[in-house]
């Protein structure tokens, strides 16, 4: 067991003796620390700091992540999925030029052809061999005004028969006598779902 001394008197005393046996003052003795307790202390002092940073660097890696723009490649991996809707995108009665016809003509050896388009749809018929080919549909696909060329989708009873392509003109012209001419004409092939070909020629004066 240590060893202390009375403050008062200077007597030797034990370190767990509350009064000096000589002068009976109290003598004050600081406690000392359990070792033990303050390396626990220590310990979990550790621990939350480890956890503090821990949590901190999780923190500041997510928030820099969302601010990280776009790399180059996404952008371009964006901007060639919307070029790519685009272009496979079936174009709607207002983003193709309309076309107006009254045509009369051929188709392969048929005759008696009445071929009428307004803006978009429209329909033909025509006799072959003395019989009557009925009404058929006509929608049109694409029309360049500048080169002319035109393509109109042929439909019977709702299916889908095959199209017409060919190049249509205007004419507007006038003759060496003076007289103004007006008239229309359109020619080219029919290319039917069986992949047959078949020259038309129409007209109208």
């Amino acid at each position: 067991m240590s060893a202390s001394h009375c403050p008062h008197c200077g007597l030797s005393v034990t370190t767990d003796t509350a009064f000096c046996p000589r002068c009976g003052k109290p003598i004050a003795t600081a406690p000392k620390p359990n070792k033990s307790n303050a390396g626990l202390y220590v310990i979990i002092g550790l621990l939350l700091g480890l956890c503090l940073a821990l949590l901190a660097w999780i923190f500041f890696s997510s928030n820099k992540k969302e601010d990280v723009p776009p790399s180059s490649t996404e952008v371009k991996m964006e901007e060639t999925t919307s070029t790519s809707t685009l272009q496979t995108s079936t174009p709607t009665e207002q983003t193709i030029k309309p076309v107006q016809m009254s045509l009369w003509g051929t188709i392969g050896d048929s005759g008696d052809v009445d071929f009428e388009m307004e803006g978009t749809t429209g329909y033909y018929s025509y006799s072959r061999k003395g019989s009557e080919s009925g009404r058929r549909t006509l929608k049109l696909e694409s029309y360049d005004e500048k080169s002319g060329r035109c393509i109109l989708g042929a439909y019977y009873q709702g299916e889908y028969i095959g199209k017409f392509d060919g190049i249509f003109n205007n004419i507007d012209n006038v003759d060496d006598e003076g007289e103004h001419h007006y008239g229309q004409s359109y020619q080219g092939k029919f290319l039917s779902v069986k992949g047959v070909e078949i020259d038309f020629y129409l007209y109208a004066d």
